[in-house]
């Protein structure tokens, strides 16, 4: 007999690989009864792994490989396998972890000695591998004191690998299991679950080392067969090493069993949670519910100005929460995160009006939890509560990022210090990072991997990558190009890649946690954690709340600030209407820079494409805007209805369920509500039926749900069979795409308000923006400021600050570290006047104030940006000195754009930004010079056909040449595919279909048009030209731009916005817009490539968007 109790899983971050699952599974195979998990240092992965022992039918045996040191200050680290006999040991195992993790860490978690022989009660002990601690510094003697302390329980641990250090080991470990008398057990210290993904296992260790397959020096195990071996395989093992006697081999082997048997009565139990009291609101033990009743009606005066009894809708849905929540004993809960939200109001925190489910909650609302009234916007509570809920619900807060750690800090003050604590987090290597890695490894170039990986569906979690071979060639040619990439990158998905902190999760304990015994403590960043991650620590009966920090929230809080500091307004963003004619427009023009959640070029075209909006339609589109409605002819079907297609009516119940979503199922809480109207239903029942079509469970789990359905529809009356049948089957369809309501209610707000911010205090809102707002938006918002007729002013000493950008009128005034050259402590140096009391303030045109320059190169710098003329704003700026900043610095708009104020004559700044970006009735309106030519004549290349100045040359038939057209408009793809380059004539294929037939709903012909690509050669082995190839290739379409002269140029793919912009990627998320382009006088409409979408047909709507803005453009300039 025979288990094996050396076990290093997925959580053995460096060396383990396989999931719990994976190896309970394959024990199960190999028929043995009981499996042991003892991941290096952690015992991270236990609770997964005891579930997924039970699954397969395998007792677990949970322990822990640890590392153990003699003395706080030495650098030793020596191996013991530690397995846990009871809750006893369960708790001092903790404990150890704990105390290795927080004192004594020294590249791994180390337990001392002293703190292993006062808290080894309730463990059983072996001796691990060749790093045993019996040949460490007093490792002898600890053994003698382990022995003295647990007698039976001490193991003694040999291994079958055929290696001189392990024979030695074995060798002297028998002798000691000899004169203790103990027993000894056979492991095989198993890294991996199978002989055969010892390679894997070492492409994993190259991925964490960050080593290249060739580097000779890059970590790797120095022999193979450490996988989880059967009986028979020990018993071979052992032969071959031919050093130990049969009968030796037969004890060590069935003493395994012992100690399994020993330690599989254990299993970590799910604990209920105790929640901490709330402390200093004046609420008393026996009163809390009394407590948040008063509250709620105190509150509901205050919203409505009356009294909550006389709004029967109100009171009668506050009764059937307030008895649901007093009923799972969840008032405490609620009242924690009130005064956690409470106090943040309190302090100028700004928190979010709520996210996901809980803003279905009535109560929460009354609380001040949230600030969405559920029943003003439809909204379930049965989505957030049902009647079969157990666990505590989730009330997830959104706070300023700036200020989360004040959250933290309160919630130590409340509760204490040691109460309180993070919770970890694990990455994992998912279908387009574990490709890129893998590729990595293997020296695989970047630009054959990136077209491979970005085909790659990130929401498919089940064969993702060969789901991309299956349905692309490119990616079938992928995987026979590099076979062994597409071999270890499927083996290793889903890994554990290494270790983080939860973004938003805090634990909140009554008592001090690592005293709880239901987890060990740990510190990443200065940040103490528990070991667990959310699931787990949910599990083991500790409060997690999660608290995420949004930088959204904290451009808002400055936002609100400025106001104030501008124009002694305090906005209350909770009060503002969500029906402003004036915001509605804007976003529904496709003004939607720093809007959250709306600032996505999908998101944008979605809310244009939908025409006048309403609060309602920018809710329903953060539910439709994601891949599943999106691919499902969902969102196009919504748009139609809205816009006024009829449809064909089910029955009066249905329609008005769905009537604010033209007769379509967008939520959750919808088919919640239909499920329970049309059959009779619960709401708890709907909400089961709903995670189980949601989560893709078991079929005949399904199946009894659906007997009950057609049931209750037959006893309602409301569908027949037939209907009933057809409704069930459609639920099945919807599950890739329903989305919860009350988190799009809650997201539509927050995007609502920068709106409205950005309407009526666009100074103060983009400055906010500019501060808070990520750095890769940064040249995005300066140009949102241009187009609101916002002047930005060169940083000036005395005024402007080193980091925060300032707001003054219709100026923004740009921070020191904006500069290139200066650094934080630089632009703190720069930002401070030398005079003896500074510069502090705005001036007026009578004030002229003079400032003592810097010395040496800081001092030339902030002269020649003029930082010392603190009146004045510069008009005529240099090159020299706009090349100091990442974002494009315009002082008018005949300086910006030569070209295009050729063509308008003198316009202001705004307005020219309007036409810059294709405004058509921005352009419309002011009347351009410029337009359509017809008889526009191009006389060819002469030499084209002769050039030999790249690779592509040689990979091609021969150069295609442009085909010229009537009118000065240019069309430009990439270059020419296998089509093309056979007949010697641009878009001509699949692709050029495509465009000619979307052309042609807009009655725009082929011949009409200058058609031509950025590379005239086919690469047919490259596959796409590279930068080097671009320049080379670009004097050919420069001369033919100089000859057509074009008003408008229709460019495809990443390789003609590299040859424009110089950036090599992201054509998809400007696909469909439109912008002047100075260089060459015109504008230039962006698209992805046909062949983007012959890819993924999913992807058409980015082409359709694309031909409708040039068709639009094009009537505009006629």
């Amino acid at each position: 007999m025979f288990c094996n109790l050396h076990v290093h899983t997925e959580y053995s971050q460096l060396d383990g690989l396989g999931t719990a699952k994976d190896y309970a599974e394959r024990a199960a195979f190999l028929g043995q009864k009981y499996l042991a998990s003892t991941d290096h240092g952690n015992i991270d992965g236990l609770i997964k792994f005891q579930s997924a022992c039970h699954k397969a039918g395998i007792k677990p045996v949970l322990g822990c490989e640890a590392y153990l040191t003699d003395d706080h200050d030495s650098k030793e680290r020596r191996h013991i396998c530690l397995f846990i006999k009871n809750e006893t040991g369960f708790q001092n195992l903790t404990k150890l972890l704990t105390s290795a993790n927080l004192e004594n860490f020294y590249y791994r978690p180390r337990i001392l000695h002293d703190q292993l022989l006062n808290n080894c009660e309730g463990l059983v002990v072996s001796t691990a591998c060749i790093a045993t601690f019996i040949f460490g510094k007093f490792g002898l003697i600890l053994l003698k004191k382990l022995y003295d302390r647990l007698g039976p329980d001490l193991y003694f641990e040999i291994m079958p690998h055929n290696m001189p250090q392990q024979l030695d080991a074995n060798a002297k470990v028998i002798k000691l299991a000899q004169k203790y008398g103990g027993k000894l057990i056979s492991t095989n210290d198993c890294h991996y679950i199978k002989r055969g993904d010892a390679k894997a296992q070492e492409v994993l260790l190259a991925i964490q080392s960050k080593a290249k397959w060739k580097d000779p020096k890059r970590f790797r195990f120095t022999f193979t067969g450490l996988y989880l071996r059967s009986e028979r395989d020990m018993r071979r093992a052992y032969r071959k090493q031919g050093e130990l006697k049969p009968k030796l081999v037969d004890e060590s082997l069935d003493n395994t069993i012992e100690l399994a048997e020993k330690c599989s009565g254990f299993t970590i139990k799910q604990m209920p949670v105790k929640l901490p009291r709330v402390k200093g609101r004046g609420i008393h033990l026996t009163a809390e519910p009394a407590f948040m009743i008063n509250l709620c009606h105190d509150n509901f005066k205050k919203i409505f100005g009356k009294d909550m009894n006389s709004a029967p809708q109100y009171i009668s849905r506050f009764k059937e929460e307030l008895n649901l929540i007093i009923k799972k004993k969840f008032v405490r809960y609620f009242l924690i995160v009130w005064e956690l939200i409470a106090w943040c109001k309190e302090n100028n925190i700004l928190v979010g009006p709520g996210r996901g489910s809980v803003g279905g909650s009535l109560i929460a609302y009354l609380m001040g939890i949230t600030s969405v009234d559920p029943i003003e916007h439809g909204l379930l509570f049965s989505r957030f509560i049902s009647e079969d809920r157990i666990d505590l619900p989730d009330i997830d807060i959104d706070f300023e990022h700036t200020k989360r750690h004040l959250v933290r800090q309160h919630l130590e003050e409340m509760y204490g210090e040691n109460n309180i604590a993070g919770v970890s987090s694990f990455n994992r290597l998912k279908g387009r990072s574990v490709v890129r890695d893998v590729a990595r490894v293997f020296e695989v170039p970047d630009g054959e991997v990136d077209r491979f990986a970005k085909l790659i569906d990130e929401t498919d979690t089940d064969d993702a990558i060969q789901d991309v071979i299956d349905e692309y060639p490119e990616g079938q040619e992928f995987a026979n190009e590099y076979p062994h990439v597409i071999k270890y990158a499927k083996r290793l998905e889903g890994q554990v890649r290494g270790y983080s902190q939860h973004a938003a999760a805090i634990v909140v304990s009554r008592s001090p946690i690592g005293q709880t015994g239901r987890c060990n403590l740990l510190e990443r960043d200065g940040v103490t954690l528990v070991n667990w991650e959310k699931e787990d620590t949910e599990y083991v009966g500790l409060l997690k709340i999660d608290a995420l920090g949004l930088k959204l929230l904290s451009i808002l809080s400055e936002t609100k600030k400025l106001i104030k500091d501008n124009y002694n307004k305090d906005i209350d963003l909770t009060t503002i209407p969500l029906d402003d004619e004036k915001v509605f427009k804007n976003i529904s023009d496709g003004h939607t820079v720093g809007l959250f959640q709306m600032n996505t070029w999908a998101m944008t075209s979605l809310l244009t494409e939908m025409g006048k909006l309403t609060f309602s339609h920018v809710t329903a589109s953060l539910a439709l805007v994601r891949p599943g409605p999106s691919a499902s002819g969902m969102t196009e079907e919504y748009i139609k209805r809205k816009n006024g297609k009829e449809w064909n009516r089910r029955h009066e119940v249905y329609e008005e369920l769905t009537k604010e979503t033209y007769g379509l199922l967008v939520y959750q809480e919808q088919v919640m509500s239909i499920i329970s109207k049309v059959a009779g239903l619960p709401y708890s029942t709907a909400d089961k039926i709903r995670k189980i079509i949601g989560k893709k469970r078991d079929p005949k789990e399904f199946e009894q749900y659906r007997k009950t359905f057609i049931k209750g529809c037959i006893k309602e009356k409301i569908f027949n069979r037939t209907e009933a049948d057809e409704f069930w089957e459609g639920l099945q369809e919807w599950a890739r795409y329903g989305f919860n309501k009350s988190h799009s209610v809650e997201y539509a707000i927050l995007g609502y308000w920068c709106g409205w911010l950005k309407q009526y205090y666009p100074t103060e809102f983009i400055c906010a923006s500019l501060t808070h707002g990520a750095q890769k938006k940064k040249a995005e918002l300066v140009e949102e400021a241009y187009r609101l007729g916002l002047v930005l002013v060169l940083p000036k000493v005395g005024i402007s600050d080193p980091f925060v950008w300032r707001a003054r009128g219709r100026q923004l005034f740009v921070p020191f570290i904006e500069v290139k050259g200066l650094g934080e402590k630089k632009a703190i140096t720069a930002a401070q006047s030398n005079n003896k009391n500074g510069i502090t303030k705005f001036f007026n045109k009578k004030e002229t104030p003079t400032v003592q320059q810097h010395k040496g190169q800081m001092g030339k710098l902030l002269k020649s940006i003029g930082a010392y003329d603190v009146t004045v704003q510069q008009t005529n700026i240099s090159q020299s000195v706009k090349d100091l900043f990442e974002f494009r610095i315009v002082t008018s708009a005949k300086n910006a754009y030569p070209q295009l104020s050729k063509i308008f004559g003198s316009i202001r700044l705004d307005r020219m930004e309007r036409i810059v970006h294709g405004d058509l009735a921005a352009i419309t309106k002011y009347k351009p010079r410029k337009r359509l030519i017809n008889n526009i004549a191009f006389e060819g290349h002469n030499n084209l056909s002769r050039c030999h100045d790249c690779e592509l040359r040689d990979q091609a038939s021969a150069p295609v040449h442009p085909s010229p057209g009537r009118i000065n408009v240019i069309i430009t793809g990439e270059a020419p595919g296998p089509d093309e380059d056979r007949k010697g004539k641009g878009f001509i294929g699949r692709s050029g279909n495509m465009i000619w037939t979307e052309l042609k709903q807009y009655k725009l012909r082929r011949a009409m048009f200058h058609i031509t690509n950025i590379n005239k050669c086919y690469p047919s082995i490259s596959r796409k030209p590279n930068s080097e190839q671009i320049k080379v290739c670009s004097k050919f379409i420069r001369r033919e731009i100089k000859e057509v002269n074009p008003i408008i140029i229709l460019a495809f793919g990443n390789t003609s916005q590299e040859f424009f912009t110089g950036k090599k990627s992201g054509i998809v998320g400007i696909s469909g817009s439109i912008t002047w382009d100075e260089s060459h006088g015109c504008w230039i409409v962006w698209s992805v490539h046909p062949s983007f979408v012959l890819h993924n047909p999913d992807n058409k709507h980015y082409i359709t968007a694309a031909i409708k803005s040039f068709a639009n453009l094009y009537k505009a300039l006629k």
